[in-house]
């Protein structure tokens, strides 16, 4: 997985060359990257789904530690060669609802431990939020770095 925040931090870098991303030196932090305005949590996903999974801890942990540091918690999908950046800061701010429930799911998708148990996660409908200036998308076809 760490090779594939790494490729995604570049092409963001890349797009975004006054807003660069810092990969997290610490492996068990709960964000993949950082700057001086964001906290960062990348997921790469095999398949497309429109309403796409975010599990909870992740969710207000960075919501908790942004609002902290005064930063925006972005929440990032890089599916194929496309990068769908969420800004779950200001979706919170719009009373969005995540349709939060316990869900039976693999400890572990990245891993071998693929034992079930139950997380509490919610979705980030991609139909209802395209068209908000809270989600941003773009291609990186072009960018092969």
């Amino acid at each position: 997985m760490k090779q594939t925040e790494e490729h995604m931090i570049k092409k963001w870098n890349y797009r975004f060359p006054n807003r660069k991303l810092i990969h997290s030196p610490y492996p068990y932090e709960r964000f993949d990257a950082f700057n001086e305005n964001l906290v960062v949590e990348i997921k790469y996903r095999f398949n497309w789904y429109d309403k796409l999974l975010i599990e909870f801890d992740k969710y207000s942990y960075n919501s908790w530690y942004a609002h902290l540091k005064k930063k925006r918690f972005l929440y990032v999908i890089y599916y194929l060669d496309k990068i769908i950046v969420f800004n779950i800061t200001d979706i919170n701010k719009s009373k969005y609802n995540y349709d939060w429930e316990y869900r039976k799911m693999p400890k572990q998708t990245e891993f071998s431990n693929r034992n079930n148990i139950i997380k509490f996660v919610g979705y980030l409908d991609h139909n209802v939020l395209k068209d908000t200036k809270n989600v941003y998308e773009f291609e990186c076809l072009s960018l092969q770095l």
